[in-house]
């Protein structure tokens, strides 16, 4: 296994050879539609369906600087995932 450190080097060495990778689909959307690099579905051999991938997010804030609305929208999203 390969442990790259950024999404445009793991990018990079998707295209130049035949690899797998496991990548935000939002990071490869331009590779994805000039045809670059292709998404295949990963499936749960137990389950019996596609696989899905999560990971955490945690959203910073300055506990004494104003926050938008958006702001609060966003950590209220974020609470209840």
């Amino acid at each position: 296994m390969l442990v790259l450190s950024s999404g445009e080097i793991v990018k990079e060495a998707l295209e130049s050879s035949v690899r797998a990778a496991a990548i935000s689909e939002l990071m490869v959307q331009k590779e994805l539609q000039l045809g670059t690099l292709r998404a295949v579905k990963v499936w749960d051999r137990v389950r019996l369906k596609p696989l899905e991938m999560t990971r955490p997010f945690l959203k910073l804030q300055h506990n004494q600087r104003f926050q938008t609305r958006i702001s609060k929208v966003f950590g209220e999203i974020l609470r209840q995932s």
